[in-house]
């Protein structure tokens, strides 16, 4: 990971574009954990240093052994700098991370409402259409559900790979949506006791409604 003119450069590591925002913060706070820990070794080896002075004068030969055995430790300083350093780094990531994903958002958001505004403005016979549309996509992802928890309980390589995919229950994004998906028994997945993100519904149904309204509004990204 490195900073360069045009902004920060990511890379590295398995499947570089996804990160599990928690995950980048408890890695940082863990690095200056370590980072802390290794400053308390180097004052604890300050102090031993010190000691050995004395000890030059009255047993050099055992002051040489013992200044031979803490030469390798002598590095903590520039090891915990080194921790610090990749520390700033997981957390530049982390906030390169969360910008990107925040801007995606923004334009999904975005692109939502806007067609929410142009069903809206169509007319009864737009509403059918996507209406019936919706219906249709429900009734294909149901039937892809369907057909894919039968196929996961079949002893094939593709039944097993389908059942390690309930491992990802509890992930956040899709991957927590998939592994949601795949757990549990039954030909259809639990309903969950708690369902979150109902606000954002809010916006493009509210464009719906600005635009069923009669006459002419032009489209608005704010139309709550």
């Amino acid at each position: 990971m490195s900073e360069e003119r045009d902004g920060l450069r990511i890379h590295g590591g398995r499947g570089g574009t996804v990160a599990t925002l928690e995950d980048l913060d408890r890695l940082a706070a863990l690095l200056r954990g370590v980072a802390d820990r290794l400053d308390e070794g180097q004052g604890a080896i300050r102090r031993l240093d010190s000691a050995l002075d004395e000890t030059w004068r009255h047993a050099p030969a055992s002051a040489g052994a013992v200044d031979q055995a803490l030469a390798p430790c002598r590095a903590v300083g520039r090891a915990a700098g080194r921790a610090r350093e990749l520390g700033s780094a997981v957390l530049a990531a982390r906030e390169g991370y969360a910008a990107a994903e925040h801007g995606a958002a923004g334009l999904l958001r975005g692109a939502a409402v806007i067609s929410g505004s142009v069903i809206g403005e169509g007319g009864p016979l737009v509403w059918a259409g996507a209406a019936a549309a919706a219906a249709s996509l429900g009734v294909l992802a149901t039937h892809a559900v369907l057909v894919t928890r039968f196929l996961r309980r079949s002893p094939t390589p593709l039944g097993a790979g389908l059942r390690s995919l309930a491992g990802l229950q509890g992930r956040s994004g899709p991957a927590g949506v998939v592994g949601e998906v795949m757990a549990g028994p039954g030909p259809l997945p639990a309903v969950p006791a708690r369902i979150d993100g109902w606000e954002s519904v809010v916006p493009p149904l509210a464009a719906f409604l600005r635009g069923a309204l009669p006459g002419r509004r032009p489209p608005t990204l704010s139309p709550v």
